[in-house]
């Protein structure tokens, strides 16, 4: 199963964002205080629910 996609809403700076992952590799790329950590916080969660 590969999921395609992430809907994220109103989780710290991420107001309404999709992530569409790839198979291969995933990069997030953006200026400071954009919400690359709390997109990838989001991907840990997502995977591993006891963090």
């Amino acid at each position: 199963m590969h999921l395609q996609s992430i809907s994220v809403k109103n989780f710290r700076r991420l107001k309404d964002v999709r992530i569409d992952l790839e198979k291969e590799t995933l990069i997030f790329v953006g200026s400071n205080n954009s919400g690359k950590t709390s997109a990838t916080y989001i991907l840990h969660r997502f995977l591993d629910p006891k963090l």
